[in-house]
């Protein structure tokens, strides 16, 4: 019988918890996001339930994510107030004897989508989410790429349309490509409840894949990935795919020289494992951690 592997996967909206291995899930439970001591006691209820070799935490940011930093597993100036300054790998700790591994909620998806789903033996490939927020992980050379600090490019900013006049929503710049792109800008700027409520063949739909495509083409420029992989909330709206590759390519205007930008149907796609690539890669950072420690 295989050895069993936990997951946390923290989100904006919603936690998802975890057993599994090697890309494949035993069991998962999922809790809305409340505060943290709250959830704290659903997710230990939860990983106690069986005996396991490891835990992966994948968690929205900003967050320490090196192990050698006294202050690892710190979530520092998150927009999620109630999360600001609650250190989660201290948390666990005090709670539970297995090994933890954290990294960021989008570093996982990359990581779960590389090993198991639309990245499968690929060299490098970034992961973006259109939901709640906006964010990116990125693999390069197989490895998660970590810099000083872990990236943040949901929070790039953007040309703004000349006939765009919303003022955007990010807390901490307004107009970045999280303040004019995520979900929440989508509700509030066509006052809808949900983002996919915006009916078909809505202008939104048009503004929001050009401002995807600059997220796109700006990661062509900066990494050069063999494929681009765009999932979360906002993408089940899935017309915005041929809009975002369209957009791509006139943006591209032959600068690249290689076949991979003539076929972009295959270079842009959605995540193979779906709304589970978060949890996936969160087990993997477990179970693949373990074996670089051991």
């Amino acid at each position: 019988m295989e050895k069993l592997y936990a997951g946390i996967e923290l989100g904006g909206t919603k936690i998802v918890c975890a057993f599994g291995y090697s890309g494949k899930i035993q069991e998962k439970v999922i809790f809305p996001t409340k505060e943290p001591n709250e959830n704290l006691k659903e997710i230990i209820k939860f990983l106690k339930k069986e005996k396991i070799e490891a835990i992966g935490i994948a968690s929205f940011g900003p967050l320490i994510i090196d192990p050698k930093d006294r202050s690892y597993g710190l979530i520092t100036n998150s927009v999620k107030a109630h999360w600001t300054n609650f250190n989660i790998i201290e948390a666990l700790k005090k709670e539970l004897s297995s090994p933890l591994f954290l990294d960021t909620d989008v570093n996982a998806a990359a990581y779960g989508e590389y090993l198991f789903g639309s990245g499968k033996n690929l060299n490098t490939l970034v992961y973006w989410t259109v939901g709640t927020g906006i964010g990116s992980g990125i693999i390069i050379s197989k490895e998660i790429y970590h810099g000083l600090v872990h990236g943040e490019m949901g929070h790039w900013l953007i040309s703004r349309d000349k006939d765009d006049l919303f003022e955007g929503v990010c807390p901490i710049h307004k107009d970045c490509l999280e303040g004019l792109a995520s979900g929440p800008s989508i509700m509030k700027r066509w006052n809808v409840k949900i983002a996919t409520d915006l009916k078909e063949g809505h202008k939104g739909w048009d503004l929001e894949s050009k401002y995807l495509s600059i997220a796109v083409i700006n990661t062509i420029l900066s990494f050069s990935p063999d494929r681009i992989i765009i999932g979360g909330g906002v993408m089940k709206n899935r017309s915005l795919f041929p809009k975002i590759r369209k957009l791509t390519s006139d943006f591209c205007n032959k600068f690249f020289q290689n076949d991979k930008f003539k076929d972009m149907e295959n270079y842009i796609v959605p995540p193979l494992l779906g709304d589970d690539a978060g949890i996936i890669g969160a087990i993997a950072l477990a179970q693949n951690g373990l074996r670089k420690k051991t």
